[in-house]
């Protein structure tokens, strides 16, 4: 008996390009899953534009072929244009795979990208209570303006920034996923 083989194709797709992918992995799907050996295809989707591909092949061999396949290349060379991708492979039937996450972003993208989310919050905030409110302590404006600072950033802003940017943010130098914090 021969061991099954998994495939895993992790996308951070650009935001710009998100119907081109929603294309890109129906013309996918619909190939791989005519080729030879290959038993099933399971997509996972995380909220901030993250996708996996996880594609099981009864052996390693059926695996490769698709890999090693013209349609295979073709398809990947399309999808480079809109997503950074990771792709990971084992065989047998227990495996332990890393996918990508927000946690594995560089920390000096995460900070800039925070940074250029609470800059122009903070600088409207600041200035209508000064405006609005002048003369109060400055601990008392920061009891006013820190608690809707927060529940911007928390409901509205970065949920909404980091779908924007993890096409950006989980790459790493080579233009690819990366599955490592550093």
């Amino acid at each position: 008996m021969h061991d099954s083989a998994t495939l895993i194709e992790s996308h951070a797709v650009h935001p710009a390009r998100t119907d081109r992918f929603a294309g890109w992995r129906s013309t996918y799907l619909e190939a791989i899953g005519s080729a030879p050996g290959h038993c099933e295809t399971t997509v996972l989707e995380q909220p901030s534009a993250i996708h996996h591909i996880v594609s099981r092949f009864e052996t390693p061999a059926a695996m490769q072929a698709w890999t090693g396949s013209e349609g295979y290349r073709r398809l990947t060379e399309q999808r480079d244009a809109f997503t950074a991708t990771l792709v990971q492979h084992g065989t047998g039937t227990a495996l332990c795979f890393e996918v990508p996450s927000e946690a594995t972003a560089r920390k000096w993208k995460r900070f800039l990208v925070t940074w250029c989310a609470v800059l122009p919050i903070l600088l409207a905030l600041n200035t209508s209570v000064r405006t609005l409110l002048p003369g109060l302590p400055p601990l008392v404006q920061l009891c006013l303006t820190s608690p809707i600072l927060t529940a911007l950033l928390t409901w509205v802003v970065l949920p909404r920034v980091q779908r924007w940017s993890n096409y950006w943010l989980l790459q790493n130098r080579h233009g690819r996923l990366s599955k490592h914090p550093d």
